[in-house]
This record gives structure tokens, sequence and C-alpha cells, in this order.
């Protein structure tokens, strides 16, 4: 060392030297950096460039270090060893750098960079065993020692130090410890050295000067210097580039929330975990890192190994990708997308898993939608009643259903898509003969053209041959094409036909009904006159139809009505028309020249409604009534000929010995008549023309009134006192007799509660009322409003009442009998079914019609219809009143029969009101 001292040395050059080491210490220590984390194959070619490159560095500082030393003579160096140690240095660095990043154990590492330091003390010695001092040269043993140790062992751990991945303190301390070991083994190398300058040894072979060997270390090691610059700026860049695009990837991936994104390793633990995993599987970063990615499996997929099998298919086919449940945290599970790729490093080397999750709940959710609605849409189609084409901008067949095929009688084979329009409709007017077919063909074509050129489209028919009809339906689409729709209707029109028939028809009789002959009267009428001729008409009514109805049912009373049609249609011809007006009235019409042909027609049709009777119910023998009347003769249109026709029949129904009448003009007269008197009730009952009077009804035993019978009474301001034979008929007839009969039992029923006693007001109820269905309320708003007990009111309905509607009268008297109202039958023994109505009805007295009682003293019938009537009260349990006693004798008869109550001019004439005389008879009418 003493002897290194005494040797000048060029600061400069030494500084130089140390420079130089320094750059190539720091340039080695990046590019390890950037070969580690590189693969096997992409590396090699790299690390020779290293190798070299380092080489040339340590190489570079030695020989500038060497011409930095003065031994105060001219230095020389052999060209063979000088380029031999360069090369034997590079040799040895590429050796340890081989040896470090091949090596599975951590030995091996320490040896490889053990290498480095014998290659750079091997760069040394062979060099200053190529330099030439003119002098004898001598080693230091111990110094070389030291020098070739110190670099071995500082080289032993800096190369594996410096071959890592994170430029850190570890790779800092690394090319440290390298860069002092280049310097060690040259700086305790040199003064291992020392020069005799006794001793001349004289230069052999070829050498270089220090100055031309300065030149080119300095040359090349500028380029070199340069080039390590350049490459490391260069790696530098790119690793920053890189380095941004993995942040940018990472934060892309961490920040997606749609999609789970993670790695697995070989072994199928998480190794990272973004937001989209987070939100889709509900665990957090710091709970899924190391979880076994099973746990988002099934139990029972578990069990089935399908987590190992998804990453054992995806190493062998390259991916793995499913469609399946995949679970919570939570326990909940959701449609997941799922794809398993392997990631291997550039040496091949499988490094573990790459795994995308997506939720596709909604999208299997709609895929089952639109699955379900594609099945609904194909089985609408082949359950659609028309049959269904679509047509492309071409007029090509696009699809169509069965129905098509089974509409038109075609294999479906024969509705292939691609099909002209023109050739369909050639198989739907098959059969025709060419003249006629191109026709039918031509027609549809232009229905086809027309329906085309508008937006909404339309509808034509084509007939086809066999007499089936088809329409057809055709409809634009945006794109140029069309929808077909063909609708076999054949049998519609023939509902439809069917349904015009029954529309225009009777459904018992099968005449035409009331609204179809009333158009066929009015055209013939019309026709009449425009052009002249006749029409007769004839309305038509059956006698005892109702007791046919009521004695033997509606079913023969069906049957009856349609032997009256076959009877009418088979009298008069063709010629006629008959219609049923409803119920058991007809009419008929007939086109006629002369009164000789009306008389044949009146003629004709009184033969035809005689002794009319059902099969096999040779009882039930009806006849009709007719009234004609003709058009122009008796009317001036049709709605006075249908009046007059009626009028004729009116007269005709009013003469039993005459079936038949023809209009006069003097019917006019009853008919006027009839509908003043309707004209002057509706206005008696607006003016209050009509009054209550009263009748005593007393108990036969002792003469004691029991109750009062309200009789209904018409001051007519010019024909005087009318009494209700004249007019409650004509009220019935035009329904007055509903707000007439409400005013009375208002009325009977205030009057009654003014009575100073409690005696019954008896009320008669007509058959119109009787069906009407508010009459229990009517009933009892009268009652509420007059503050009248019902156990006072007394309602008198007769026979006919109940016969008129049966079920709807008894419905109504149950109803009223509930609210506490007696109710009794009037003019009991007249009609021709009183024990069936006794027996249809729990009654509360019955009541002997006067004319029984008038008869008695000429006819002892009478008197045993009288006795029988009390017998059978007596055995019902129901008291029975005699009207019309007149006299004592009659009085005394009924006494003798044991007869309960009795009313007649004998106890009192009706009288508009009550007095109190204090006597027996405490109540009593004074005209």
């Amino acid at each position: 060392m003493s002897q290194f001292l005494e040797h000048s040395h060029d600061i400069r050059l030494v500084a130089f030297a140390v420079f130089i080491g320094v750059v190539t210490g720091c340039g080695t220590t990046l590019m390890l950096r950037f070969l580690s984390g590189e693969g096997k194959a992409r590396r090699k070619n790299r690390l020779v460039i290293c190798a070299m490159l380092t080489g040339f560095g340590i190489w570079a500082t030695h020989f500038i270090a060497m011409l930095g030393y003065d031994p105060s003579e001219a230095t020389s160096y052999a060209l063979v060893p000088t380029i031999a140690s360069l090369l034997l240095v590079q040799c040895a660095i590429w050796t340890a750098f081989k040896v470090v990043f091949d090596a599975t154990k951590r030995f091996w590492r320490y040896i490889g960079g053990a290498v480095a330091g014998v290659g750079i003390a091997v760069l040394h010695y062979v060099g200053m065993y190529g330099a030439s001092y003119f002098h004898a040269a001598a080693f230091n043993p111990a110094l070389v020692a030291l020098s070739v140790s110190m670099g071995v062992i500082l080289s032993a751990f800096a190369i594996p130090m410096m071959a890592t991945k994170k430029l850190g303190l570890r790779s800092v301390v690394g090319g440290v410890s390298f860069i002092i070991a280049v310097l060690v083994v040259h700086f305790v190398g040199m003064a291992a050295m020392s020069v005799n300058h006794a001793e001349i040894v004289p230069v052999t072979g070829f050498v270089i000067s220090s100055t031309e060997l300065a030149g080119i270390v300095g040359v090349l090691a500028l380029i070199v210097l340069c080039a390590a610059i350049v490459a490391t700026f260069i790696e530098l860049q790119s690793e920053i580039r890189a380095s941004r695009e993995r942040s940018e990837f990472g934060f892309l991936i961490q920040s997606l929330r749609d999609s789970a994104i993670y790695l697995l390793d070989t072994k199928g633990n998480i190794l990272t975990w973004n937001e989209g995993a987070s939100r889709l599987k509900g665990f957090s970063a710091s709970e899924a890192i190391g979880l076994h990615f099973s746990a988002f499996f099934s139990e029972e997929d578990r069990k089935r190994q399908w987590p190992q099998i998804a990453l054992d298919r995806a190493v062998k086919e390259g991916a793995f990708r499913a469609e399946s449940k995949r679970y919570r945290k939570d326990g909940s599970w959701f449609w997941a997308d799922v794809s398993v790729e392997p990631v291997y490093d550039v040496n091949g080397t499988l490094k573990g898993f790459a795994k995308v999750t997506r939720d596709v709940t909604q999208r299997k959710a709609f895929e089952g939608q639109v699955s379900v609605l594609s099945a609904n849409l194909d089985a609408a189609l082949e359950n659609m009643r028309q049959g269904l084409c679509l047509f492309d901008a071409k007029g090509k067949l696009v699809l169509s259903n069965r129905r098509t095929a089974d509409i038109l009688d075609l294999d479906v084979s024969d509705l292939v898509p691609g099909l002209s329009f023109l050739e369909l409709l050639d198989l739907v007017v098959a059969g025709y003969t060419e003249e006629e077919g191109r026709h039918r063909r031509a027609r549809a074509l232009e229905a086809h053209d027309r329906f085309m050129a508008t937006q909404e489209g339309g509808s034509y028919t084509v007939e086809r041959k066999g007499g089936s009809v088809l329409a057809v339906s055709e409809r634009p689409r945006i794109d140029g094409g069309w929808v077909s729709t063909f609708e076999d209707i054949s049998e519609s029109r023939r509902s439809a036909k069917r349904i015009r028939h029954l529309a225009n028809h009777d459904p018992l009789t099968g005449l035409p009904n009331r609204i179809y002959f009333r158009q066929l009267l009015d055209q013939n009428v019309e026709d009449i006159q425009a052009r002249g001729g006749k029409v007769a008409l004839a309305m038509i009514d059956l006698n005892r139809f109702k007791d046919v109805n009521d004695k033997y049912g509606h079913a023969i009373g069906d049957d009856l009505l349609q032997v009256v049609a076959q009877r009418l249609t088979g009298a008069m011809g063709e010629d006629a028309v008959a219609t049923r007006l409803g119920g058991d009235e007809f009419a008929v019409f007939q086109r006629v020249s002369s009164q000789q042909d009306v008389d044949v027609f009146a003629e004709t049709l009184e033969t035809a409604l005689l002794n009319i009777a059902v099969p096999d119910y040779v009882a039930t023998f009806v006849s009709g009534c007719v009234g004609i009347a003709t058009f122009p003769k008796d009317a001036e249109n049709v709605e006075n000929l249908m009046s007059n026709a009626d009028i004729a029949l009116q007269r005709a129904k009013s003469k039993p010995a005459k079936h038949c009448c023809q209009y006069e003009p003097d019917m006019d007269e009853g008919v006027r008549k009839s509908r003043g008197l309707q004209a002057d009730i509706l206005e008696a009952v607006k003016e209050e023309q009509f009054q209550l009077v009263y009748q005593v009804q007393c108990a036969v035993a002792d003469g004691k009134p029991v109750g009062y019978e309200a009789l209904l009474r018409w001051m007519h301001p010019v024909h005087g006192l009318v009494t209700p034979d004249r007019f409650i008929d004509a009220a019935e007839q035009n329904g007055l007799i509903i707000p007439l009969g409400e005013w009375v039992m208002r009325r009977a029923c205030k009057d009654a509660a003014s009575w100073p006693k409690p005696y019954k007001v008896a009320v008669n109820i007509s058959p119109v009322q009787l069906v009407q269905m508010d009459l229990p309320k009517i009933i009892t708003e009268a009652l509420l409003e007059a503050g009248l007990p019902a156990s006072r009111l007394e309602i008198e309905i007769t026979e006919t009442a109940i016969i008129s509607d049966k079920m709807r009268a008894l419905t109504n008297l149950r109803r009223i009998k509930s609210l506490g109202v007696s109710v009794s039958m009037d003019d009991f023994g007249t009609g021709y079914s009183s024990l069936d109505t006794l027996n249809s009805f729990e009654f509360d007295k019955i009541k002997i019609d006067r004319s029984f009682l008038m008869d008695s003293a000429t006819n002892p019938n009478s008197q045993v219809i009288i006795r029988a009537v009390v017998a059978l009260g007596q055995s019902l349990g129901l008291p029975v009143l005699a009207e019309g006693v007149e006299t004592e004798e009659q009085l005394q008869l009924l006494r003798s029969m044991n007869c309960d109550e009795a009313q007649g001019y004998y106890f009192g004439k009706p009288g508009p009101y009550l007095v109190d005389d204090g006597g027996d008879n405490a109540l009593e009418f004074v005209s």
C-alpha cells in the first residue's frame, strides 16, 4: 500500500473511472429490475445485452482507473490480454445473471453473485497482466487475496439484491455494494502492485500506447454510457407508462360496479377484489381476499365439485363459461354469467385465473318473458281462427300458420317461404275454369292494390270453387310488406242469413214478426200509391186462448199457435203475408183488385180460423175473430189502415154470432166515444173530479156495523154522476186505473183514520193494479200517511184479477198480507176456478156476489149455492159476506144459513160522509 501511495495518480481520470463505475452500477440495477419482471423466454436475449453492457462498464472503469495510474514511466498495453479481459468479465457477468434468475434456491443465487465477483477480479488481473511499465512488477499476495475476496463477497450479495422487481432499499443497497465491489477490486489490486525500476523488461508483441487506449476506452465509454442512459430513460418511460396504464386499468377494474372482476390463485383462492364484486357478492375486499371462490356456489354444486371442474375446464379448454346461480353473502342468489380464464406467465407457467361474473338476472327474466311470449305467440298463431301470412316488400311469403293451410285445403309444405302472393292467389281460386279463375284473381289483385295504397288496409271476399267464401284482410307494413289474414266465413254467412231470418220472424211460428211485417206492408202501400191497386189487411184475435193456457199450460198454447200459423199460411197461399203480432194476435195482408177479392179474402180467413185444435187434444177447440180494412178505400196510410182493421176486429169480438167484420165508417163513432171517455178520465184525475162514498157492512146476527166499503164515484161537470161500470173499463185500457187506484187507496185510508170508531174500510183493487209491482209500497205509504193501522184496511179482489197473471198477483197478495192487511175475495162464485183460487191463497173473507141473493126468492139453486159457500167458508174458517141485501126476507134467509156479514140497500145506501147519531147504529150515511 505504501508503494501505491508513492505513485502519483491523475485525480480526474480516477474520478471519471469512479463515475463510470457508479453509472454502470445504477444501469445494471435498473436493467436487472426490468429483467426480473419478464418471462424467461423474453429475458434470454436481453440478459446477454445486459451482461455485455455491465461487463463493458466494469472494464471501462478498470482501464480508465489504470490510465490514471502514473508509475513515472510510459505505459503500454498488450492488445490480446486487454480484449480478453473484456470478454472474460462479460462472460462471467452473463453467467452470474443467468444463475441468479434461473436458480430456485437462494444459495445458488449467492453463487451466481460470487461468479460475478470472480469475473471482476479476473478482469483486473488479466488487464494488469496486459499492462507494460517497461520495468518488472511485483504483487503483494495479501492484498491480492483481499481484493479478490472482497469483490467476490460483495458481488455474491449485491447481484441477488439487484435482481428484484421493485426499486427499493434492497435494490439500492445491492447496486451500491456492486459498485464498491468493482472499485475495491481495482484499487486494492492496484495497491498490491509494486514496480522495480532497476529491472527493465522489454515489450514484445502487439501493444497500444496508453494514449491510444485512453482514446478507445473514452470513446467506447461515452457511446456505451449514452446508450445506457438512453436505454435506461426509454425503459423508465416505458415503466412509467406501464405503471400508469396498470394504475388506470386497475382503477377501471376497481370502479366497475356491474361486474365482479377478480383474480384467483392456482388453487382458486381470491387474490384481488373490485367494487363490482363487493356490490354483486356482498363481501367486502377484506372479507373476500383469501376466500375460496367456491363460497359463491350452492352446497349442492360444491358437493358435485363444480368449482374445481370450472378451473379444470378453464385450463383444458382455454376458458370456462357458464350461466348458473351464484350466491351472495346473505344467502340470496342471482343468475350469473361467469367466465374463468387461466393466466400464464411468459414462460407458460400457470399463475392463476381471471374470473368475471355479471349479474344477468334481469336478462334471464327478460329471456324467460321473451320465451313465454314467443311460445304464446306461436300458440296464438297456431290456434287462430284465421289463417295468417306475412309477406315481404317483394311479395314473397315469409311465414304462415297452420290454419292457412287448413282453410285453403292445402298441405303445410305448399306454403313454403318464398311463395309469391300471385302464386298463393292461384291456389285460392284453383278449380275454376281458366277464364273464370283469371277474372277472380284480377278482382282480388285490384282490391289488394287499392288497400296497399292506404295505411289502414282493408278486406275483400273471394268465393272459392265449392261454395266456400274467404274473407281476406290485408294491412301494409312500414317496410313495404304486408300481413294477410284468411277467414272462412261460409258458416258465418249462413249464420247471418239465419240471424236475419230470426230477426225478421217469430221464433215460435216462423211467421214474419211485427217489425218485418210492417216493413213489407209499408212497401206494398208505397207501391200501391205509386202504381195503383189495393191491399186488404186483416187483424186476428183468438177466442178463449187464455183459457187454454190456464187449463192445459203454455206448451199446449204454443202448439195451438203453431197450428194457427199453419192454417193461415196453408189457406192464404204465397200471395198473402201473415204475422204473429204477439200473444194470440195475428195479422194478414194480401194484394186485391176488387171488393169481391176482399170478400173471398175474408171468407178464407174465417174458414181457416174455425174449430182450431191441437192434435191429440180435441177438447181445446178455439176460433178466431177477424177485422178487415182495405187500402186505400178505408184508410189514407198504414197507421190508419191498421187502426181501422183493429176497430173492425173489436166489432167482431163484440158480436159472438159473427166472427169476421169488415171496416165500416160508423164503427169510428164508438171508438171516438171510448177515446173521448179516456180523455175525460185523464182530465178528471187532474181536476180531482172523483170522490169516495161508503156502504156499510153489518153483522147478520144483530145488524151492527162491522166496516164500510169504499166506492168510487165520478162527478162529471157535464154528465153529472158517472158510475164505475161506465168508466172503469176505459181507465183500465189506457192505464189510468193505476194513478186513480192509488188516489182511492190514500183517500180511503185518510177518511177511515178520521172516523170516531175503528171500523174497517174495504177498498177494491183492479186486476191491473194487482200485478203492479209497487202496490205493496203504495199501500204501506197510504197507511203511514193516514196513521191508519193495517188491521183496519181490507182489500177486495176478484178471481179474474189473479187469473190474468197468477204468479205476480199471488206474490203481491202475500206481501200485502204480511203488512197485516186483510184480503177478501169479491164476487165469489161468478168465475170458473174459485176453489183453485182459494187453494192458492189464504184469504181472510169471502164475498158472495149479489146475483145469487137477488135470485134466491125465485131460484132454489141460488139458495143452494149460498148455503154451500157459507158452509165452505165455515169449514175453511173464513167469514162470508153476502152482497145485495135489500129486504128483510133476504136477511132472514142469510140468518138461517148462519152467514156472517151482509151489505146492501137494506142497511143503507152509499153516502159521501159519516155522522154519529148516538143510536144503536153509531155510524150511518146520510145523503
